[in-house]
Order: C-alpha cells, then sequence, then structure tokens
C-alpha cells in the first residue's frame, strides 16, 4: 500500500498554502483601505474584463477588422482604460527609487489609454467621419510627447531594473546592487520584454499616426481610404483598443508581483512570463492577416501606395 506523506511535506504544504492566504488578503485589504481605492479596484476589475471581453472577441470569436467599433464602444472603453489609470497614481511612491521602474510604467498609462482612445475618434479609425482631426496642432503634439513618453519608459526599465554589480567591493568579493527587478535580473531582459510586449506596438501606432499627420494632403487621402475600406477603420481602433487593455494588463501584473502572487521569474516559473511575448506574436498574427487578406488583398496594396507616395 502507497505510504502516507511525511509530516514534513504535509507542514511544508500547509505553510505554502497559510503564506498564500496572507498574501491575497494583504493584496484584497490594500485595495480596500479607503474609497479612492475601492472606486480604483472597481474600475480596475471593470478595466480587466472589458478589455478581456473585446479580446476575446477580436482574436478568438470574429477577427480585428470585423468586429464593429463604434463610437460608443471607444469613448466607453477609452474611458474606463485611463480612468483606471488615473485612479492608480495616488498610490504610487516616487520618493523610493527601487519602484522608480514601476512608476515609470504605471503614471504614463492613462495618458497613452487616452491617445489610443483618442485617435480613434480621428481620421484613423472614422475616416471622414472623425470626430477629432489628428492633423491638428494639439493633437500632433499629443502625438509627438506620447512617442516620447515610451521611449522615456524604455530608458527608465533599462537604467533602473535588474541586479547590477557595484564597484565597491568587500575583502572578498564585489557586492551586487539590486534595483527594481520587474520581472527578471537582467535590465536588457525587462527591457526587451517591456518594449515588445506593448511599447512596440504603441510607438508604430503612434509614429504612423504622426508621419500621416505632417502632410495635409497624406492626411486627405488616408481619410478618403479609409472610407473606401469600413475594414479598416475596425481594424485601428480595436487594436489601438485592445493596446490600451495591453497596457493596463501590464500595470496589473506588477502589482501582482509587488504583494507576491505573482513570483518573479526562476526556471520552474518562466513560461509565465513568456505569455505577454507569445500574446503579440498571436496578436500581430491575427492583426496581419486582417490587414493582408480582407478585400482580396486590395486594402493592404492602397494602404501602401497611400504611404510611399507621400
Amino acid at each position: 500500500a502507497p505510504s502516507a506523506p511525511s509530516p514534513s511535506l504535509q507542514g511544508n504544504h500547509q505553510r505554502t498554502r497559510t503564506t498564500t492566504h496572507q498574501k491575497i488578503r494583504n493584496f484584497f485589504k490594500a485595495g480596500t483601505l479607503d474609497i479612492p481605492r475601492i472606486s480604483h479596484s472597481i474600475v480596475g476589475l471593470s478595466s480587466i474584463l472589458v478589455g478581456l471581453h473585446h479580446m476575446f472577441k477580436v482574436l478568438l470569436l470574429s477577427s480585428f477588422s470585423d468586429v464593429e467599433c463604434t463610437v460608443r464602444t471607444i469613448l466607453c472603453t477609452g474611458c474606463i482604460h485611463t480612468f483606471v489609470g488615473l485612479l492608480g497614481v495616488r498610490r504610487l511612491n516616487f520618493k523610493n527609487e527601487k519602484e522608480a521602474a514601476r512608476n515609470a510604467m504605471f503614471w504614463p498609462a492613462p495618458i497613452q489609454s487616452l491617445w489610443l482612445a483618442s485617435v480613434s475618434l480621428t481620421e484613423w479609425g472614422q475616416g471622414s467621419g472623425a470626430l477629432i482631426s489628428m492633423g491638428g496642432s494639439l493633437f500632433t503634439a499629443f502625438t509627438v510627447f506620447n512617442v516620447l513618453l515610451t521611449v522615456w519608459q524604455f530608458s527608465v526599465i533599462l537604467r533602473k531594473t535588474g541586479v547590477r554589480e557595484s564597484n565597491s567591493s568587500s575583502n572578498t568579493s564585489s557586492n551586487s546592487t539590486k534595483q527594481d527587478s520587474i520581472w527578471f535580473k537582467k535590465s536588457a531582459h525587462n527591457a526587451i520584454l517591456v518594449e515588445f510586449s506593448y511599447l512596440f506596438w504603441m510607438q508604430l501606432q503612434m509614429g504612423t499616426a504622426l508621419y500621416i499627420a505632417t502632410s495635409a494632403p497624406l492626411l486627405h487621402n488616408f481619410s478618403s481610404f479609409m472610407d473606401a475600406f469600413p475594414k479598416m477603420q475596425y481594424l485601428l481602433s480595436n487594436l489601438a483598443l485592445n493596446t490600451a487593455f495591453f497596457n493596463n494588463l501590464a500595470v496589473f501584473l506588477a502589482t501582482l508581483i509587488r504583494y507576491k502572487l505573482v513570483s518573479k521569474p526562476e526556471n520552474h516559473n518562466v513560461a509565465v512570463f513568456s505569455l505577454p511575448l507569445l500574446s503579440s506574436i498571436f496578436i500581430v498574427w491575427k492583426v496581419l492577416s486582417c490587414f493582408f487578406l480582407s478585400y482580396d488583398g486590395a486594402m493592404s496594396s492602397s494602404f501602401f501606395s497611400l504611404i510611399f507616395k507621400k
């Protein structure tokens, strides 16, 4: 007959369960300390649920170019993703140097979500029916600011994360200076993960929008192009909203790490931290499929002709 588990194994299992329950209690306690934190938790949960529902539709049930993205959807979803970031800023500790990288991910999130929702209301997502023109001086300045903001975020992740070897050494060996290691011990790994999980996709959208907005004739032709291919409107609007969700999802993951509900990657759980990159690859495949296959390829060929004939 199989032998019963040893008392030591039972004790370790019990301590692990107790520690996990304590971490979960601390996490929920931190989110319900006062009215602002309760509001942040509610809006944050709404952002996750709305984002997951939208991602499920465009990735699994249908596609980016087939799910209609109305102005009402953009406004509601954009407001939720933006407000959750605004409500979370007051909880950041800007005085703690070891949280500099987390802060660099957190406080720009509502600004970026606002841009992603706003650009979906311009010619980028509405064609000639745009509520805002992305060629306007204010919106162009807002786009430039957001591009520079993503570059600054990348530089902070590169400089402020990981474990660095300090120059000061003891009698035996050099000391290690631990910074804000969000995920990996090497800052380059953190920077690559953050860049290709969501920063690069924001930079790509912002850079393309800025390129189009700098030329009035190109912007006019782009608006006509969007009217001729409504699926391109859905594609770009759904992509922008999904990017805003991924931005908030990265912030949420960093919060789980801070409260130790998710462990930093070691050999046994590094696969968990590969999910953002794998998800990004899958999304890119879906987006490119929609872009090149819609209207039997006429949409993509017209877009390239438009862009390179500036």
